[in-house]
């Protein structure tokens, strides 16, 4: 568990790249989908295999090292285009907080109260187990 907290971070430490594809579609005003998907297109850069082994042909090492690059990626580049898009700077993920406590902080710039980040496990877990559409 600690191997895989780790490996979170640093997925969510953003390559220079990305971070100003970011800032440059906040300045344009596109979406947040828009900047998401914008913003996992550029972890391919930084991937060993990108030209070398196809997603299918991929051995289940590279797989999951891909798949935890996006799941670490993921709430970084939200918070970092939320900040960039209301002009603040983009927060890096803080070793010390787990995945929910990470996101609300890259969000908002400061460690966020218990309450929340409990209250963003529970979403995230009832999504896991119930697909998007958490009635």
């Amino acid at each position: 568990l600690a191997e895989l907290r780790t490996r979170l971070v640093a997925a969510g430490r953003l390559p220079e790249e990305t971070l100003a594809l970011l800032g440059a579609a906040a300045r344009h005003g596109q979406s947040p989908m828009d900047a998401l998907r914008m913003g996992l297109a550029t972890l391919g850069l930084h991937d060993p295999d990108v030209n070398a082994v196809e997603l299918q042909a991929a051995d289940a090492a590279t797989n999951q090292r891909r798949a935890l690059a996006v799941v670490g990626a993921v709430p970084a580049i939200v918070g970092a285009y939320h900040r960039l898009s209301t002009g603040r700077s983009p927060v890096m993920p803080d070793p010390s907080l787990g995945y929910a406590a990470n996101y609300l902080a890259m969000l908002f710039g400061e460690a966020p109260a218990p309450a929340r980040v409990r209250a963003l496990e529970t979403y995230l877990n009832t999504t896991v187990d119930h697909g998007l559409n958490a009635s």
